[in-house]
């Protein structure tokens, strides 16, 4: 229906996407790629397209083996609607040769060696920010209608946040963006203290009746200040949010577009408003090193393991806990860690009831690039480090994204 097509858009939102899932106006599956390191896309829309009824699944590097041979067996047997899928778990060739995709959506576009035989007669759209693909024509307006006008950025970078939030709602319905849902929760419980009721927060982990209620409650005004992550879907969105807050740093340039254009929804005058910091910046590295620990924190945690007694080296275990606990390793920090030792080589695991038994492999130098885990890594703290000049670079810059969206070379 679509022969060869290929687009490489600036701006899209998803939940429109899903939308036109269920009025059947698109009549494919979508393989949505992931902006961020904890694969956000997949918390912030695997909700929604399970409540509509879809069969979707999630696969990147950054995810455990049981749960990758679970979305692969899905797959394999044709009970797959969506796919959540990382361009980097994509250019491997996880795919088996038929998925169930008739529309394929990456990140930033596979190069065509990269594209395996399931891109075939396949409608391939890249959703792509920065420089286009080599080869590519200059950025072109898709709708010249949409260019928001109305906007007005404020920039207090590096200020208070509460004190940009203000000592009450006020009149302006306020929508106040974090990137994690524990630091939602815990900024709404502040801001719960002096402003009682009418604050609430939003995450994608609460149960979906509470988030229906909150939509709700948020349309109709009962709540003038929600503090949410970027779970919070444009479908239920006011159109009169009269300030977005960007109180912590998004995880991508998609991020913080699709955030900031909640404001003004309807055409009236409304403002986004910077307030992250250079702070936010340390703790988005913090993160990335806990769900991908880098390859320094790696070799000492290799050390350890090979200094270990061979009756502590079980996981989960209270023993090898124990003994990594005073160099710092957590167990979501661990469990990473062994996961890309052990597909690099360097470990064997062997599993029973659960848990792993560990062991040291020999001194023969491992590429710990063979591990998808650690290749996401890489591609996360690179696609990090990309973004944060523009983020806290001239404000006129953020603003040209959020007032003028275009597609890069969007040719049939």
């Amino acid at each position: 229906r679509y022969p060869e097509v290929q687009l490489h858009l600036r701006e899209a939102t998803s939940d429109l996407q899903i939308e036109a899932l269920l009025k059947g106006e698109i009549d494919a599956g979508l393989i949505i790629p992931p902006q961020g390191a904890t694969f956000p896309p997949s918390l912030t829309f695997a909700p929604l397209l399970r409540e509509a009824g879809f069969r979707s699944y999630r696969a990147h590097g950054a995810l455990p083996l049981r749960r990758r041979q679970r979305a692969l067996r899905a797959l394999e047997e044709g009970r797959a609607d969506i796919l959540l899928a990382s361009d980097e778990w994509l250019r491997r060739g996880s795919l088996p040769e038929a998925p169930p995709a008739a529309v394929v959506v990456t990140g930033s576009g596979l190069p065509r060696e990269d594209q395996a035989s399931w891109a075939e007669g396949r409608a391939l759209i890249h959703f792509a920010w920065g420089l286009p693909p080599e080869g590519e024509g200059p950025s072109v307006a898709v709708d010249e209608g949409y260019v928001r006008a109305n906007l007005r950025l404020v920039d207090r970078r590096e200020a208070d946040t509460e004190a940009v939030i203000g000592r009450s709602p006020g009149a302006e319905r306020t929508l106040v963006f974090l990137p994690e849902a524990a630091e939602a929760v815990a900024l709404a419980s502040r801001l719960r203290e002096r402003m009682g009721p009418a604050v609430a927060y939003y995450h994608g982990r609460l149960p979906a009746r509470v988030r229906r209620v909150l939509e709700q409650l948020f349309l109709d005004g009962r709540i003038p200040l929600l503090v949410a992550t970027a779970a919070f879907p444009e479908l239920f969105a006011p159109g009169d949010i009269g300030r977005v807050i960007l109180a912590g740093l998004p995880r991508s340039r998609m991020e913080l577009v699709e955030v900031a254009a909640l404001a003004g929804l309807s055409g009236k005058a409304a403002s986004v408003i910077l307030a992250y910091s250079q702070g936010d910046a340390a703790r988005a590295r913090a993160r990335l090193d806990e769900l991908f620990p880098p390859r320094a924190r790696l070799v000492d945690l290799y050390r350890l393991l090979r200094e270990a007694p061979r009756e502590a080296l079980v996981w989960p275990g209270e023993a090898l806990s124990r003994l990594l606990e005073p160099s710092g390793w957590s167990p979501p920090a661990t469990e990473a860690a062994l996961e890309i030792l052990a597909e690099a080589g360097v470990i064997q695991r062997e599993e029973a009831d659960g848990r792993w038994r560990v062991e040291p492999v020999g001194a023969a130098r491992r590429e710990l690039a063979a591990s998808s885990w650690f290749a996401e890594g890489v591609r996360e703290r690179a696609a990090l480090e990309a973004m944060l000049p523009w983020a806290f670079g001239p404000a006129s810059a953020i603003l040209q994204a959020l007032a003028a969206p275009v597609a890069r070379g969007a040719s049939p």
